[in-house]
Parts: structure tokens; sequence; C-alpha cells
């Protein structure tokens, strides 16, 4: 297992890349080599020549392992060695030199650690890159696509179900094979094999299509087993959601301040979102978030979210592992993606006006948020 003193040496994306190597084992990696804070730059010089161009150079730092979820830079393109030298200065100022990177850590509870290392590696031709989780409570493995030369949308997604693969009809496999697919989830089943995920936790890993490639693993909540009690579902009005949703309460739920906020692309709907708040929280105590409108990206780093309990995604069901949907699902304790459409930017704000105090109640398969009064 990777450790958290391995994880405190080089970071995540690094430690990961580099005991999948050293090791040998069966799990597909980009061709690859690594430079440890304090190390010359030089030491990479030769495998920088040997590599096919473009490289792709990843900041990896202790903190990626549980918060750092677009905060470290990631350069791709890179063809010659001064753009190498380039990147690597960008990459330390943005953890040495960006006062949010403090704030960030704090807000998390990380310490700040100035040092940040370098991942190099051979760039993936392929335009499909992907993320993909078991759940923590179901066990199912849940993995989704991008396209990255279509501006990231989300391309496809698929699921296990009881052993059974259910591909979504987000658009047809033309590109992605469903052969390609199950080769995706035998990688991590073989990345569970291997002993290097702590067995508690289920983890969020992304990956690369054509050829199929592990970019990188993190913890993403502790397994625990979902309840049987049941969920009052498919009331009118209500944020609920099904298999997307994360989080067990007691059977009689819990009570919570709820904050609406909108998308970081306000529609004339949608016009509360500050991206340094979320909100009208107060973060010194256990709140809920919702969010409204479609974000693409993630909050500033400034932002602090302080005691985030809940946290409510207007995100489609099938498309929810995008680092700006992620970082807040992996932050609260309990969090759905909005099944109800009640959170798109179509819906008025006044039937969300009600949760100023809502009731979550979950299972660990199904969650719904019911207003209080």
């Amino acid at each position: 297992m990777i450790t958290q003193e391995t994880i405190n040496r080089g970071g995540s994306k690094l430690e990961f890349t580099r005991a999948i190597i050293e090791r040998r084992l069966a799990v597909p990696v980009p061709v690859s080599a690594w430079r440890y804070c304090g190390q010359d730059l030089s030491i990479l010089r030769k495998d920088f020549d040997a590599m096919k161009k473009p490289v792709i150079v990843r900041g990896s730092h202790p903190n990626d392992y549980h918060g750092f979820i677009d905060v470290v830079p990631t350069e791709r393109d890179v063809k010659e060695w001064s753009q190498l030298e380039f990147s690597v200065r960008r990459i330390e100022r943005q953890i040495q030199q960006n006062p949010d990177v403090r704030i960030h850590c704090e807000d998390w509870g990380q310490p700040y650690i100035p040092e940040v290392h370098i991942l190099l590696q051979e760039q993936s031709p392929s335009q499909y890159i992907g993320s993909m989780i078991r759940h923590p409570h179901t066990r199912e493995i849940h993995i989704e696509w991008y396209d990255i030369s279509d501006k990231g949308l989300v391309k496809n997604c698929a699921d296990t179900i009881e052993n059974n693969l259910i591909v979504n009809d987000v658009s047809p496999l033309e590109e992605v094979t469903e052969g390609e697919i199950k080769e995706i989830i035998e990688m991590y089943k073989a990345l569970e094999s291997t002993g290097l995920l702590d067995p508690e936790w289920a983890h969020q890993v992304e990956f690369g299509f054509k050829p199929s490639l592990f970019f990188q693993a993190r913890p993403f909540k502790r397994f625990k087993p979902a309840e049987s009690f049941e969920v009052p579902l498919f009331k009118h009005n209500v944020i609920q959601g099904t298999r997307e949703c994360f989080g067990i309460t007691p059977a009689e739920g819990i009570v919570l301040p709820f904050s609406i906020c909108g998308s970081m692309q306000p529609t004339p709907l949608d016009d509360q979102f500050s991206n340094t708040h979320p909100g009208d929280a107060d973060i010194s105590k256990p709140y809920g978030l919702i969010r409204t409108g479609y974000p693409k990206k993630s909050y500033e780093l400034g932002t602090r979210f302080g005691k985030l309990t809940s946290f409510c995604s207007p995100i489609v069901p099938n498309a929810y592992l995008y680092h700006g949907n992620y970082r807040l699902l992996k932050r609260a304790e309990f969090s759905v993606m909005d099944g109800s459409n009640l959170t798109r930017p179509a819906n008025s704000k006044v039937a969300l006006s009600r949760y100023k105090q809502a009731r979550i109640i979950s299972n660990g398969r199904e969650m719904v948020v019911l207003p209080e009064g």
C-alpha cells in the first residue's frame, strides 16, 4: 500500500507512478521520469531527450492525495527543453508564491508545504481522458470520459451494476468501444489487487483511452455499506438522487442550514454566485450548499468552505467526476447529484428559497433533501 510517508516524499501523482514502474505491476502507465524538489533539473535531461514529443509536465505535491484538486498546474504539449524549464518554474511559482494556496491548505486542514515535485511523462495521443470511482457504499464502479479536443465536454459514462456493464446513451460508442471500457475497469481492479490502494477507502482514478493508461489515484471516501432504511423519494419539488449520492445519515436524517449559490457563468435566474465565498453561509458552523446552474470549473483557490457538511450538485448524474464538481463531493460528508431538476437554471429560485433549513436523509443508495418548515 502507498503509505502517507511515501506520499509525503513526492505526492500521489509521482509516487503511484513510480511504484507501478519499479514494482513492474500490470498497470499501464506512460513513459515517465521524475524529479524531486531540490534536485537539479538536469537529471531529467536524458529522459526528456529520449521521450516522444510532446511531453506533459505534472506537478506532484503531498496534499494532492486528499485535498489538492485543480491546485498544482499541469503543462501540456511541451516539446523543447526551454519549455520544460519554463513549465517547472510556473508550477513552482503557483505553490510557492500564490497566497491563495495557503488559504486553500488552511481551509482543507492541510499543512502548507512549499515543495512541489515534477512528474515528466510522454503525453498520450488520445483525445479521450476519464475518471472513475468505486462507490463507497454499493461498491459499483462509475466511469466517465471526456473529449479534451471539444472543450472537455463529457462524452459518455458507464457503470458496473450487479457485475453487468451498463453504458449510458449520452453518445454512441463510436470512438471508445465496450471492450476498451472493460479494459479500464480491469485496470481499476488491478490497482486494487496490487495492494497499492488503501483497502479502507474507495478511490478516484484518472485514466486515458487509446491507449489505456493510468494517470492518478487518490482516496475519495471510506467504504461503508449502504443501509436498508427507506428514503422518502419522489416527492414534488425536493432535491433527490439515486445511486449518485454519498454519505449515510441516521434513518431520521439530519437538519442543516443551507446556502444557495449560483453558477460561475450566471444566468438571469442565477446571479448569487461568489467565487470567494459559498453564498451567504456561516461557514464556521456545519451547513449545506446548494449549487445551481452548470459550473464548468473549480472555485477559486481562495474560496473558504469551512464546515461544509452537505453538497447538492446541479450536475446530471452521468457527469459528476470532473474536477470542479468532484472537489466538493470529496469535501462534503453528504452529497448528491440532483436528479429532480430542481437545481437547474430553468427553475425559479422561489422553490429553493424554502431550503434555509433542510433535512438530509441518505442510506448510501438514495438521498433526499427536504425543506423544513
